[in-house]
């Protein structure tokens, strides 16, 4: 996202501006107006429509940002959230309990562009970051999940952390209650970002190796 997009969106997200004013500011200056156009474009490209909204393949963090997170995550205890239904229960690291330096760091660079995202995709801004959580697969862990929801979060990103360090892998998404999409795993810093309390979506079972993403769950209440 080009600097101008993202300092005018994040911009409107703090005035709260509502879907009809952003439009109107949008038309109203011609540099935001291309870049707007542009970059919506470049998303649709990207899109998978689902029945219950629409998902998104977009570059969130650099792979130094990646590889920066990576050095920390092997100190990390990946602990199972036993409220969450065994189906789609996987070993996770809650950031801001493990590593309270990394999650304010992640709230500061990823959560303006984020926000900047989610105000173009739902026309509303972000409220709060409700987690931000490293989940680990593995087959002799979890391998994969079952099909679920993130009944927490309205707007969620799922970051490639690691691909090239295991095998199997991916997301499904399920378009209607008769077909699904499987997507392979992403390039290192590429997101899945999505309502994710209505589509629903799944983890492809990994079958070497160790897979890490870095979830988002924000809200926009």
């Amino acid at each position: 996202m080009t600097p101008i997009l993202l300092d005018f969106v994040n911009k409107c997200a703090a005035e709260g501006a509502e879907p009809d004013q952003v439009l109107d500011l949008i038309e109203q200056d011609e540099q935001v107006s291309d870049a707007y156009y542009r970059e919506f474009e470049r998303m649709s490209h990207n899109c998978i429509t689902a029945a219950a909204g629409n998902v998104f393949v977009l570059p969130l963090m650099t792979p130094h940002e990646c590889d920066a997170l990576l050095d920390n995550i092997v100190e990390y205890d990946f602990t199972p959230n036993l409220e969450e239904g065994a189906e789609y229960r996987i070993e996770e690291a809650v950031l801001e309990k493990v590593d309270p330096g990394a999650y304010e760091s992640l709230k500061e660079f990823l959560l303006p562009v984020l926000n900047a995202y989610c105000l173009m995709i739902n026309s509303t801004p972000i409220t709060k970051v409700v987690s931000f959580q490293v989940a680990k697969y593995r087959p002799e862990g979890t391998p994969g999940t079952g099909w679920h929801h993130d009944k927490e979060s309205d707007f969620t990103a799922v970051i490639s952390l690691n691909p090239g360090s295991f095998e199997g892998g991916g997301t499904g998404i399920r378009m209607t209650p008769h077909a699904t999409c499987d997507l392979p795993p992403l390039e290192q810093g590429h997101g899945l970002i999505f309502n994710g309390r209505c589509v629903q979506h799944r983890g492809l079972p990994v079958t070497k190796g160790e897979r890490l993403l870095l979830v988002c769950w924000c809200s926009t209440k």
